[in-house]
């Protein structure tokens, strides 16, 4: 919902964003100031490896397989419970 979304990027410049349905699947950051709608999945991350990690050819893969498709162009759809709730990120280390 809209008031978990504004707790969860309390303190965050910048949260992830995708389209929630599309031809490629493309990850950007843009400012917390932004209020996006409901064809927008907005992801309140704002490290370089997690934007790195969900625009990984495995997650988009991932994506592809756990999200559905739709319109006449049978696009992709990114649904957040699927895709990105179920995918099973890596630990981020000091070392990467």
């Amino acid at each position: 919902s809209g008031a978990d979304l504004r707790a969860a990027k309390a303190g965050l410049q910048e949260v992830i964003v995708t389209t929630r349905t599309a031809k490629h699947r493309i990850f950007q950051t843009i400012s917390t100031n932004v209020v996006t709608e409901s064809k927008i999945v907005a992801i309140a991350l704002e490290n370089d490896f997690q934007k790195g990690v969900l625009s990984s050819r495995i997650h988009c893969l991932f994506a592809l397989i756990s999200g559905g498709f739709l319109g006449v162009g049978n696009d992709s759809t990114y649904n957040h419970i699927d895709c990105f709730t179920r995918f099973p990120f890596p630990d981020s280390t000091s070392e990467y």
